[in-house]
């Protein structure tokens, strides 16, 4: 039970501070938006390994924001190099990175 709860906040904190608008956008016809279903993807996908995704200014939350927003190579949830990505950017934002 308690892990559920957990979940369910981790899920709450994370579309909060991700909101960049509808998932479905108006209009007739009109299916996910792209960048809000990789976004998803990729969230559940590191939700496994590490249950501070969501978590705002974690380690783990920092480096997913990157991967996700900022990072050029763009990967998807499928990505065979994802996680790798995702361990490196954690430990930099671990390490203090940007004050090296």
């Amino acid at each position: 039970m308690v892990a559920i709860a957990a979940t369910a906040t981790v899920l709450t904190t994370w579309q909060v501070a991700r909101d960049d608008g509808p998932v479905f956008p108006e209009g007739e016809g009109s299916g996910p938006d792209a960048a809000a279903v990789r976004r998803e993807g990729i969230r559940e996908r590191l939700l496994r390994l590490s249950d501070d995704v969501g978590t705002i200014g974690s380690d783990s939350y920092l480096a997913a924001r990157w991967i996700i927003d900022d990072d050029a190579r763009q990967l998807d949830e499928l990505d065979a190099y994802l996680l790798q990505r995702y361990i490196l950017a954690k430990l930099y934002y671990a390490t203090n990175g940007d004050g090296w």
